[in-house]
């Protein structure tokens, strides 16, 4: 049985191995028929990633800046069951179209409604969040993503609010 079980390992570090030689002669072949000009700078056509700006700073070009008018929204004290919901507006004060590929909320009770079209350098949109408090008592602190063509490419916003439990019957009179 060990002698078997010996036989299984050398025989998958063998293959293993194989693979591997084979993906890099693939990769050396492939190397030696580009020509040295087309390298991978040249055949992205990316334009200079970095440029100075008046005030000294370095702003990156080809990425998109969004500022929202406040990135935490607080329902304070509301009902369970309530639907509550909050429009976060921003702008692009970037120099390139602003993309947002997706609104990531972390759980089933938050719901998103985003503007998908490219938003233009000095344009607004807006994100919605719909909050559903059902089952939910107390503090809650929901933290939603925002994917986009941003430095670093996410922002985070965040609804809070302090859910009130509905009052429950005991006893044998309860609501079934």
């Amino acid at each position: 049985m060990k002698s078997i079980l010996t036989f299984l390992v050398l025989g998958l570090f063998w293959g293993l191995s194989a693979c591997d030689s084979k993906q890099s002669a693939a990769t050396n072949e492939t190397d030696s028929n580009t020509p040295p000009s087309a390298t991978v700078a040249n055949v992205n056509n990316a334009p200079n990633t970095s440029s100075t700006t008046s005030d000294n700073t370095t702003a990156k070009a080809g990425v998109a800046k969004i500022e929202f008018d406040k990135v935490q929204h607080d329902f304070g004290t509301i009902k369970e069951g309530e639907v509550v919901k909050h429009k976060f507006t921003f702008k692009n004060v970037g120099n390139v179209p602003l993309v947002i590929s997706d609104v990531k909320p972390t759980c089933g009770c938050t719901t998103t409604n985003f503007t998908k079209t490219p938003v233009m350098p000095n344009g607004q949109g807006e994100i919605e969040l719909q909050f559903d408090s059902s089952g939910k008592a107390g503090p809650q602190h929901k933290p939603v993503t925002v994917l986009a063509n941003v430095e670093g490419g996410q922002t985070q916003l965040v609804l809070t609010a302090t859910v009130e439990a509905k009052p429950t019957i005991a006893g044998p009179y309860r609501n079934q």
